[in-house]
């Protein structure tokens, strides 16, 4: 069963990462700087960020879109101002993406 339909982690060493992979989730590592970490008591705050975790790529690129953005409560968001696109990141899904691609699957321990 599902929990819930998306949730929010901080990464400062595999937190989004992980959980996601062991979970079957989308998790979303954000570049440092492009979400705010204000109320977020950071492992170490020059390495942590917080992002989405969902179970589908559009529920995690939308929730991107509401954490992304400049904050006088966290400065180091005003430098990843600029790579937030105006359109939003959902606008650049593609459904036929990965149409004829071929993935390769990992199965040794993360």
């Amino acid at each position: 069963g599902s929990f819930a339909v998306l949730g929010l982690g901080t990464e400062t060493g595999g937190s989004i990462q992980n959980p996601s992979a062991a979970q079957s989730l989308v998790g979303i590592k954000p570049s440092l700087g492009l979400v705010p970490i204000d109320g977020i008591a950071p492992l170490v705050a020059e390495r942590d960020v917080a992002g989405p975790m969902s179970k589908t790529v559009e529920d995690a690129a939308a929730t991107l879109e509401i954490l992304a953005g400049a904050t006088l409560q966290d400065v180091r968001t005003f430098n990843g101002a600029d790579a937030i696109p105006e359109e939003g990141y959902v606008s650049f899904l593609d459904a036929e993406g990965l149409q004829g691609k071929r993935l390769g699957v990992y199965d040794g321990n993360w």
